[in-house]
């Protein structure tokens, strides 16, 4: 079973499968835009699976985070996640 990623995606895969399960499959990802180097993990969830996923894992989150997701609140961790990058690649 080869899920599959959409084209305009920046992440396309390697042809390598990591794992997979009922509801998800593993991919080895790269990042076309040659932003980041090296090669990354994706999930990629069964078509039609994603509400059935969170629904099974975060039944009351579901609606909660997407309230607190605002531009603004995803502007700022997006803005925390690219300073830790940083820092890791730093001691890498």
């Amino acid at each position: 079973m080869h899920m599959k990623i959409p084209k305009e995606f920046r992440w396309k895969p390697t042809g390598r499968t990591l794992g997979e399960g009922g509801q998800a499959q593993v991919q080895e990802v790269e990042d076309s835009s040659g932003e980041y180097g090296g090669k990354y993990a994706l999930k990629v969830l069964a078509k039609g699976k994603l509400i059935q996923a969170m629904e099974a894992r975060y039944p009351d989150e579901k609606f909660s985070f997407k309230k607190r997701c605002t531009r603004n609140f995803s502007k700022k961790y997006l803005r925390k996640i690219e300073d830790l990058k940083k820092w890791l690649i730093k001691r890498i």
